[in-house]
């Protein structure tokens, strides 16, 4: 149990990050779900009760609020042991759609890392989409957190808003709050370098569209083969928009950025970088030791 209430500004808005008080107002999050990710009924939320029952065991459960006391976010969180260690999972975190974007994610966040420490804990992890960019972008380069995990259809097929007649495969994120990266990511002052930087290194293409049809990228043919310390995998920009126009090339895009992530997070390379490149987008995978990565170092 958290037990504050946080009241912030943002874009000249005022929010509330808290608990929710009452089986009412966690039955309202459950609301904001269906809302949020969609599906059928409230087949894909996390109930009231275990919500209820997660707040007064350890869990973190958070709803955001406008001005007038709507609920317009939620976040949920719990205590996990990784390895003998005791982390802060960070399963759930969505606004409505007209709230996204203004900056309120990343002050959620910042409630999780005061959580987690009072807990004694140095590690959030979650999971997320990697053909999702946005999410990417504020994972990587927003918050700094790596992944080294990738789990292929991680819930199986979903019936939410982002993930419908794809597999609904996730990679492990993982933030090191009290490390240097992640201090140096949430304060803007590791900013990710350009594209021709990495290739300037040797870093080379795991996975590149080879062209496009109707305006969707067409992934080339994995590289799986490749000995350099840096590999570039693309991603679709538009990942969503295109299960509903062409759902075989959405499930083409999953598989073979699957095969790759799969081949080089299994030989020790890192998902450390996620950069912007014209219309495209792309994450870097480096081979190196964790802890190098945490202190801030960079290729």
């Amino acid at each position: 149990m958290w037990g504050k209430i946080k009241e912030i500004w943002v874009v000249g808005e005022k929010y509330v990050i808290r608990e929710p008080e009452t089986p009412e107002e966690h039955r309202e999050l459950m609301d904001v779900e269906v809302k949020i990710w969609g599906g059928e009924g409230y087949s894909e939320t996390v109930p009231y009760h275990v919500t209820l029952s997660l707040k007064e065991v350890g869990g973190l459960v958070l709803g955001i609020y406008d001005s007038l006391g709507k609920a317009i976010g939620v976040s949920i969180c719990f205590p996990a042991v990784i390895e003998g260690k005791l982390a802060l999972y960070a399963h759930m975190l969505g606004f409505l759609k007209e709230y996204r974007y203004k900056g309120l994610g990343f002050e959620v966040k910042k409630v999780q890392i005061e959580y987690a420490r009072s807990l004694g804990i140095d590690l959030i992890l979650w999971t997320y989409d990697p053909l999702l960019t946005a999410n990417a972008w504020f994972n990587i380069v927003k918050l700094g957190a790596i992944f080294r995990k990738y789990s292929p259809n991680h819930y199986g097929r979903m019936g939410i808003s982002y993930n419908i007649g794809v597999d609904s495969d996730r990679v492990w994120a993982e933030w090191y709050i009290n490390s240097k990266r992640v201090k140096q990511r949430m304060e803007g002052r590791l900013k990710p370098k350009d594209l021709s930087y990495f290739l300037s290194l040797g870093a080379r293409y795991a996975l590149k569209s080879d062209s496009v049809r109707e305006g969707l990228k067409i992934p080339g043919k994995p590289q799986l083969g490749l000995e350099s310390r840096l590999v570039i995998i693309e991603v679709p920009p538009n990942f969503v928009e295109m299960q509903m126009k062409d759902l075989d090339l959405a499930n083409n895009w999953r598989l073979k950025s699957r095969e790759v992530f799969m081949h080089y997070l299994s030989r020790g390379y890192v998902g450390f970088e996620f950069i912007r490149h014209e219309d495209s987008y792309y994450y870097v995978l480096w081979k190196e030791r964790l802890n190098e990565i945490l202190k801030g170092g960079y290729p």
